[in-house]
């Protein structure tokens, strides 16, 4: 499964994490992004990550390619 690590907010590059404040104007790093923002989830089985809020992204971004086992490979490094 791929996660969407970072996220645009007031044009700053931002990485989900267990502080990552809900309900900001989160933004998809993506240009061609038609999704109206994103919202963040944090919880217990996953790494905190953003999401479309469409439901159904019109864009290309869905995550940076990585997979929770590179995720746990580059934490390790």
């Amino acid at each position: 499964m791929k996660f969407m690590e970072f996220a645009l907010l007031d044009g700053k590059r931002v990485r989900a994490s267990a502080n990552t404040i809900r309900g900001l104007d989160y933004k998809c790093p993506y240009v061609y992004c038609k999704s109206p923002g994103l919202g963040v989830r944090i919880g217990n089985k996953k790494r905190p990550h953003f999401y479309h809020l469409s439901g159904k992204p019109e864009c290309d971004s869905l995550s940076e390619g990585m997979t929770e086992a590179h995720f746990a490979m580059r934490d390790t490094m």
